[in-house]
């Protein structure tokens, strides 16, 4: 990696490249970016509208919205900073990784992860509505609501995630849970059963 400092810009072709904005907002929509950093950014918006990124690390991330649909990731690691939206519509992730990431709304419909770690993070919100998880697992995370309605998962692991509640718990179907986790949520569970539980 050559560490070249360059200035975002929308279709750049980056490759091992420290990269940079020129001002509060940055665009690299429709980017290809390979094996590049972003570090210390803090940014109001950012803008990677159908980007490819490959090997990518970013790196204390400060912005009010991260707006990526229709971007391809693989091989990308996101660490610490904060992310007021992350809005990623139709996105394809591939060997993800979240860590220590603060983020109040990640909204990612209709995605395609695989291979995914969401490690250590804080989530407002996480939208997963129609989303196909393979390989997708969350350690030591805290999300206060999960919208699983209509997701397709195969080795979906949620042993790691403390949510405080799942729009759709049926759409959990083969996931992995612990027991404290399917205590609490035991009540959901039975409604979506049919079983009508007084006290």
């Amino acid at each position: 990696m050559t560490h070249d400092e360059v200035v975002l810009a929308p279709r750049m072709e980056g490759f091992g490249a420290r990269l940079r904005a020129s001002g509060p907002e940055a665009s690299a929509a429709h980017a290809h970016l390979v094996e590049c950093r972003l570090d210390e950014a803090s940014l109001t918006r950012l803008d990677l509208a159908g980007a490819t990124l490959t090997d990518v690390a970013v790196t204390g991330l400060r912005t009010a919205e991260v707006s990526a649909p229709d971007g391809a990731w693989r091989n990308v690691e996101v660490t610490g900073g904060r992310i007021g939206t992350l809005a990623g519509l139709r996105m394809r992730w591939d060997a993800v990784t979240l860590r220590s990431v603060r983020i109040d709304y990640l909204s990612l419909p209709s995605a395609e992860m695989a291979d995914v770690l969401i490690v250590d993070c804080t989530i407002g919100a996480l939208d997963l509505p129609e989303a196909r998880l393979d390989r997708v697992r969350f350690d030591g995370t805290r999300v206060d609501e999960v919208d699983t309605r209509r997701i397709r998962a195969t080795d979906l692991d949620l042993r790691g995630l403390e949510a405080a509640s799942f729009t759709d718990v049926r759409a959990l179907a083969g996931a992995w849970l612990e027991p404290r986790q399917v205590e609490f949520h035991a009540l959901a569970f039975a409604e979506a059963l049919g079983i009508r539980v007084t006290s």
